[in-house]
């Protein structure tokens, strides 16, 4: 009248959140063993199992899908989707029907938490430029990233690099520089400055590499704008992977940032030598920019 007993093993970065978590779960049956096999009574047909965010059991066998089912004795059980806290309960039969409702515990008799993190950052990127002409032309712009996730938090031991590119497809004819985020302060909420267009003239679009969280999920394209001296105008172009590294690409809409740090070139040319005395000289003057 005894059901199967239930033993477990998993990470102790169970309460860290993570893309997904494991638990190895060994079922034993000593008082049904086949004399002749040794093999234990289970009744792996009926054995069940579900990820629930309550601490309260099940009701009954029912609330348990039919689909998850276990095929061996030992076993890896892993949930790699849907983000919270979760628990793990095994529905577990022997061949003579007696079953039971088991929760994974630790040593202490206390159910087991599983942090999992699937959830995309929200990322949020502001670009004032200074000065800026009516054309939309300007010297230098400053470049605002502020990234959200509520569960893992950002990622702020990492590097993360950006480049002005003249294509928006490839990193080419590239300025390049590299941004942190902060290690001090709220972990969920980053933000982080740089300056770009310094030195240059020329049409470029801004990369950004990918902002990962803790457990690695990482910004999407839908959660990214840029907002151009308060007007939101230039979204992500695409999302661009290069050489493995997915970087978000922002441009003036579809069009590329126009950038002049260049002074107008003068060109000045006279219809004489302006080597003899007269009153008066002729002089054109050509300012180009």
């Amino acid at each position: 009248n005894t059901a199967p007993s239930v033993e477990s093993t998993y990470s102790d970065t169970h309460n860290v959140f993570q893309k997904s978590q494991t638990v190895n779960v060994t079922l034993r049956d000593d008082n049904t063993r086949d004399p002749k096999t040794g093999e234990a009574g289970v009744k792996l047909s009926e054995v069940r199992y579900i990820w629930t965010t309550s601490t309260t059991a099940p009701a009954n066998k029912d609330a348990f899908p039919a689909e998850n089912t276990m095929t061996s004795l030992n076993q890896d059980i892993t949930k790699d989707d849907e983000t919270g806290i979760f628990y793990l309960w095994l529905y577990v039969e022997d061949e003579l029907g007696n079953g039971k409702i088991v929760g994974i515990t630790d040593a202490g008799g206390n159910l087991v938490d599983f942090w999992i993190d699937n959830t995309e950052i929200e990322l949020h990127v502001e670009l004032t430029a200074n000065p800026i002409t009516n054309e939309n032309v300007f010297k230098t712009a400053n470049v605002t990233i502020t990234a959200t996730d509520t569960d893992a938090g950002i990622d702020a031991s990492k590097t993360y690099k950006y480049y002005l590119s003249t294509s928006a497809t490839a990193l080419q004819n590239t300025a390049s520089g590299t941004f942190n985020f902060s290690t001090e302060g709220d972990v969920h909420s980053k933000e982080q400055s740089f300056t770009i267009g310094e030195n240059i003239t020329d049409t470029r679009y801004l990369f950004i590499e990918n902002i990962y969280d803790k457990a690695g999920n990482v910004t999407i394209k839908p959660e990214t704008q840029i907002t151009l001296n308060g007007t939101t105008q230039a979204q992500a172009i695409d999302n661009v992977t290069i050489d493995g590294v997915t970087y978000h690409v922002f441009g003036l809409n579809t069009d590329p940032y126009k950038i002049d740090n260049s002074a107008p070139s003068v060109t000045i040319t006279t219809s004489d030598t302006g080597e003899d005395w007269s009153r008066t000289h002729t002089a054109q003057v050509e300012i180009v920019d």
